[in-house]
């Protein structure tokens, strides 16, 4: 009897995580991002953002831009979006054209 209540559970979290598959999933990743990668722009972005496809829970310094000197050059302001959780963003001081990371 015991065993079939082990079965009957296992059966039950199989099927949700496989009904589920967001709630199993311990990462979210990116789906946009602007400037995006290898992108040419005229003139230097005023920001970054980056959008994932679930909404992120904030940390400190979770990003950062750096030159090609590797000197951090953004405003250190970096948040979630107020109005869509899925997107982080930090702004960008006036930059000279150089090459970002």
């Amino acid at each position: 009897m015991k065993t079939r209540k082990y079965v009957l559970f296992a059966a039950l979290l199989l099927f949700g995580v496989l009904l589920f598959p967001s709630m199993a999933s311990a990462h979210a990743y990116i789906v946009k991002s602007s400037p995006s990668e290898n992108e040419v722009w005229k003139a230097p972005p005023k920001k970054v953002t980056i959008q994932f496809d679930e909404k992120i829970q904030p940390v400190n310094d979770s990003i950062q831009v750096f030159d090609e000197d590797g000197k951090r050059v953004d405003r250190k302001d970096g948040r979630i979006n107020f109005r869509n959780g899925t997107i982080l963003e930090c702004g960008l001081p006036a930059l000279r054209s150089k090459n970002f990371s």
